[in-house]
């Protein structure tokens, strides 16, 4: 997830198109994928539920060094779902499952195990 203000599409732009799902996001909002329809590849994402923010597909970025710096794991969300085999990723909070009140939708931290 990255600020959605720094996301440079370089080439292609005549081979994207958005698809938009109204209810599809956990919040209950819209998300928003951008894909190639020339090669089918998700490029990105959108949700209603965190505005100004860009969720960018790894084999879409260019510079694979940026995967050490800017775009290193701060946070993993939805952390409930990760299969037993897949481990934590070090020094990344751990966002286990996205909660809902009346007023707003939140994301609620939980760093305790969990074993469901």
């Amino acid at each position: 997830m990255v600020s959605s203000t720094s996301v440079n599409i370089l080439q292609g732009h005549e081979h994207l198109t958005t698809l938009v799902k109204p209810d599809n996001a956990a919040s209950g909002g819209a998300v928003i994928n951008t894909r190639c329809d020339s090669c089918g590849t998700l490029m990105h994402r959108v949700s209603s539920g965190f505005p100004g923010i860009t969720v960018v597909r790894t084999g879409t970025v260019e510079d694979a060094g940026l995967f050490e710096t800017k775009l290193r794991p701060r946070t993993e969300m939805f952390t409930k779902y990760r299969p037993s085999w897949l481990q934590a990723c070090e020094g990344a909070t751990q966002l286990y499952e996205q909660t809902h009140d009346s007023d707003d939708s939140k994301i609620r931290s939980d760093n305790a195990l969990h074993n469901e």
